[in-house]
């Protein structure tokens, strides 16, 4: 599958662990946790959320780069709005601003599975996979 990415640095994937808490991770993971979109205006919505963007100035200031990779997304679980709570979650959960429930999510699958796709809490409305 076509994922993208975007990263401000020379290569589109973490080779160590983010010390800054994002919405899948606290911080204190020993493996990097990698986040990259289905869609691709995902990263530039995602950073826009993120870093609270809200005019036209702030956006055209944004010097990064969007990667683009091929992942292998299968076996991977689809965590959906419709299909949350089967994973222990609220749908709403998946996108709210508090990150505690999407952490304690990720904390609790990531002994067991590589990865998960969950809807962009900045495009909320995209199907994770297109």
């Amino acid at each position: 599958m076509v994922c993208y990415r975007s990263a401000a640095y020379a290569t589109p994937l973490r080779t160590v662990a983010g010390g800054q808490p994002a919405r899948f991770h606290d911080g204190g993971e020993d493996e990097p946790t990698q986040y990259l979109s289905l869609h691709p205006l995902g990263p530039l919505a995602e950073l826009m959320r993120n870093a609270d963007l809200r005019s036209e100035p702030q956006v055209r200031a944004v010097r990064t780069r969007t990667w683009v990779l091929e992942v292998p997304l299968d076996n991977l679980p689809e965590i959906g709005f419709d299909s949350a709570d089967q994973f222990g979650i609220a749908a709403e959960e998946l996108v709210a601003d508090d990150h505690g429930a999407c952490r304690r999510l990720a904390a609790r699958l990531r002994t067991t599975i590589r990865g998960i796709v969950v809807p962009s809490a900045a495009l909320p409305g995209r199907c994770p996979r297109p």
